[in-house]
Formats: structure tokens, C-alpha cells, sequence
């Protein structure tokens, strides 16, 4: 399930940006930017878009912001607004992984189900196959979990409606594939389906190479260079929205307020609550 919990963040870097001046640069990027930030934002009711464009060659730093972060107040987004990234989270897990790789300790064709299963006995005493899934997830890699190409299905849509039953309730990875269709769209490494599930799995790899007890306790950014400035970042594995620190609101596709839903987005797949700015 692509995740719908839309916020509105870019984040572009434009080191070979040219311009006469940086005031010109600036105020051409804004004339032609802002429009279509306002266009997004009206269509989520007036959701905050945070928008960062960074050039070093031409010392140029510019935020746009549009919309509402905070209904409450009516306060409009700012840059020390942290956005929901949903799916953006996945880069983070992939590196992880292939950070594994490189060191020797995981290989791109190493079949998933042993890795899996192990992370699984740990959380629920149960395995892909005592969950339901088809037989052939034995021959799954990891490569065909980074790429889409393991003919798992996606999250259900369902998940959406559920969610907004139990708005607080934070749905962990042994749930989430006890909800998901069990069957594959083909067999392991012969189609691209696009899946949530295959970065939860990747999610419960990291949980076994990092010897961890519980699916909470997964370092997310071990791949994140030490300096960079994250301490606005956080992988979120309980709460909803609306509790975390200048966190911006949005909607779901149905109109639904995401403040008061669980911001745990699926957990590796989706739970990354970040600035549209880091800070180098």
C-alpha cells in the first residue's frame, strides 16, 4: 500500500544550479515553485508542503513553505517543520541492508526465509509458512526484496480503514503480514510488483544481523553519516502524529486528519518523521 499518509515534502539538492545573481536564482525559483506548492497544498486541505532547494556553488539556500502545519493554531509551516516521509523511509532500510552486504555479513542472493523466520520465532514464535505465505517464499533473495521483485503483494488497502478504526493502535511487522495476502502475484524474481512488504521483511533481516529481541529496538539509521545533523530525525515506532515535536498535519486520500493516526507507517517501510532540510 503506497502509504497515504500524504504531508507534502520535497527535498531537492541543485549543485549545479547557474544564475547571474542568487537574489535572481531565488526569486525566479519562488515565482515558479510557489504556484504549484499551492495547487498541491489546496488539494489536501491546505496541508503544509515544505519545499528545500540547497546549491553550494552559488551559497544558496531556499525554503518554501505553504499551507497549515498546525490546525489548531493555524500556524503555517516552518523550517524546523518535520514531515511524515512515508515511503522515503525505504532508502534508509535499503542502505542498512547493502551496508551488510558490503561488509560480508549478508549476500544480495542469500535466500530471506532462514533470516526471516529467525526475527519471526522471536517475536511470535511463528515463521512465513506457519503465517500462510506460499511455499515458494523459500526461494526469495534479498535482492529481489531491495528491487520490488519478490512477487509479494502490497499491504492491503484495507489497511487504511483499519487504521482510522484504531487511530492510535500501532500496527508492528507480525501484525501487518498476518493482514497481508499471503498468495504471490509470480514466482520469486520473474515480475516487479510494487510492496511494502518486502521492506518489512528487510526490516526483520536488520533485527536479526543486529541481534535485537524486539522488532522497537532496530537501529534505523546505522547508515547515516555521523556528520550529518539528525537530530530532528526520528524512525517512529509508537504514538500518533500529533504527539511528536513540530510535526506537520495532512490528510488521508479520504480526508481523514492523519494527526491523531499512528505515525508508525508500516515500520521500515514508512516511519521516517524528518525536516525538508539537513543540516550539514
Amino acid at each position: 500500500m503506497r502509504t497515504a499518509l500524504l504531508i507534502g515534502l520535497t527535498l531537492v539538492a541543485c549543485g549545479g544550479c547557474h544564475s547571474s545573481s542568487q537574489s535572481n536564482l531565488s526569486a525566479r525559483l519562488t515565482d515558479a515553485l510557489s504556484p504549484i506548492m499551492q495547487q498541491k497544498s489546496a488539494q489536501w486541505k491546505e496541508s503544509a508542503i515544505g519545499l528545500t532547494l540547497y546549491s553550494p556553488n552559488r551559497n544558496l539556500t531556499l525554503n518554501l513553505a505553504v499551507g497549515v502545519s498546525d490546525r489548531a493554531t493555524g500556524a503555517a509551516p516552518t523550517p524546523n517543520t518535520r514531515y511524515l516521509f512515508g515511503s522515503a523511509t525505504k532508502m534508509f532500510t535499503a542502505t542498512d541492508v547493502l551496508r551488510l552486504v558490503e561488509q560480508g555479513a549478508l549476500q544480495l542472493t542469500q535466500t530471506v526465509l532462514p533470516l526471516v523466520d529467525k526475527s519471526l520465532a522471536i517475536l511470535n514464535q511463528t515463521s512465513m509458512l506457519a503465517l500462510g505465505f506460499d511455499p515458494a517464499v523459500k526461494d526469495m533473495t534479498i535482492d529481489q526484496l531491495l528491487s520490488m521483485r519478490s512477487g509479494l503483494y502490497d499491504l492491503p488497502e484495507q489497511l487504511r480503514d483499519w487504521q482510522t478504526a484504531a487511530p492510535t493502535h500501532d500496527f508492528g511487522p507480525v501484525e501487518l503480514l498476518s493482514l497481508t495476502n499471503k498468495k504471490l502475484a509470480c514466482t520469486p524474481g520473474s515480475c516487479g510488483v510494487y510492496s511494502d512488504v518486502n521492506y518489512i521483511l528487510l526490516g526483520l533481516i536488520l533485527m536479526g544481523a543486529q541481534n535485537r529481541t524486539t522488532w522497537e529496538a532496530v537501529h534505523q539509521n546505522s547508515s547515516i553519516p555521523t556528520d550529518l545533523n539528525m537530530s530532528s530525525t526520528e524512525f517512529v515506532k509508537h504514538g500518533v502524529l500529533g504527539s511528536f515535536a513540530h510535526a506537520s498535519n495532512g490528510y488521508q486520500p479520504d480526508g481523514t486528519d492523519v494527526m491523531g493516526l499512528s505515525a508508525a507507517g508500516g515500520w521500515t517501510c514508512g516511519n521516517l518523521l524528518s525536516l525538508s532540510l539537513i543540516h550539514i
